[in-house]
This record gives C-alpha cells, structure tokens and sequence, in this order.
C-alpha cells in the first residue's frame, strides 16, 4: 500500500502498486505529515523538495522480499529525497550509523538518498557521517514512520559535494 499526501493533515491517496511507484491507482484515507528534514550544501543553499510525501510498506525492491518501509518526498525525480528501511531492523536497532553500506539483495537498517541541481547524495557513501534515529516504525493499517536525522550525506559523483541533513520527519495514518 502506498500512502501519498501533500505536508500536513489533508487528504491521502492509498494505492495498490505493483512493485512500481509508476504504477499507482488513487483511493482515499487520512495521513498526517511532518517534515522538518532540511539538506543544506556547502555553499548553505537549502534544497527545496516539493511537498508531496508518499509512505509506503513492502518489499526492499521487487526482487528482494526483505519487509520495508519507503518514504519519497518530492514530485520529480530530478528533486527529492527516499528513505528505505528494513522494518525489523529499525524496530531492534534504532539507530543507524553512516555511513551504512551493504550488499543491494540483503538490505540492512536503512537508506537515506537525495538528489537536487545535479548531485546525488546517499547514506552509503565513505563520505557520510551521522546518523538516523528512528521513533516508531510500524506497517498496516495504522502506518507511522518516525525519525531524525543528523548528519552529512556524501556524493554519489564525482564532482558532487557532501551535503549536511538535520531535521525529523513523521507520516501516521490513523
């Protein structure tokens, strides 16, 4: 299932994806959202994200039936940032340290990636410090995903630079 909502408590669209985003049919149901996450370069530009949040549980990916949570915020691929994060994972661990990098079919803890004007930051990188601090994580009917995040995140380019992430983040449907 996945959750779909602009910032705030406002109307949500529940889908049934097949594996694929792309893929999604709307229906409605609540969600409350807040995002306080804020991803700042090194020359203090601020990355703005447009404010469509979707949260959703299932597989790591299509191929890998590892049980996960995924939150996207942002309306383009070319700007926004996701989290994944292995449900059972963060229940036991709640911290996760970066960097934290692992094999793509045996995911662990969790993934945090952004991208904007051109660079491409993510958690896994030799370059990413901090950590992500979750709250609760919990999957169904009642799905919630909380956490904060202090940290920097490192490029995926070569050229690109490090970019600081400070900030929490929390979607709950009722």
């Amino acid at each position: 299932m996945i959750l779909r909502a602009v910032r705030g408590r406002v109307p949500l669209v529940a889908v049934v994806a097949a594996g694929l985003l792309a893929a999604a049919s709307p229906a409605a149901a609540g969600m409350h959202v807040r995002d306080r996450l804020v991803f700042t370069s090194p020359d203090g530009t601020r990355a703005a994200f447009a404010p469509d949040v979707r949260v959703w549980c299932g597989r790591w990916e299509s191929d890998v039936p590892v049980r996960s949570i995924h939150v996207w915020v942002g309306s383009r691929p070319s700007a926004h940032w996701e989290l994944h994060a292995v449900v059972a994972d963060v229940r036991r661990h709640r911290v996760v340290r970066l960097p934290n990098a692992f094999v793509f079919d045996h995911p662990r803890g969790a993934l945090l990636f952004a991208t904007d004007r051109g660079n491409e930051v993510n958690s896994d990188t030799e370059e990413s410090t901090g950590q992500i601090r979750f709250g609760r994580v919990r999957c169904g009917k009642r799905l919630r995903v909380s956490f904060r995040v202090r940290g920097s995140l490192g490029s995926e380019l070569s050229d690109g630079a490090t970019v600081a992430v400070r900030g929490s983040f929390l979607a709950s449907k009722n």
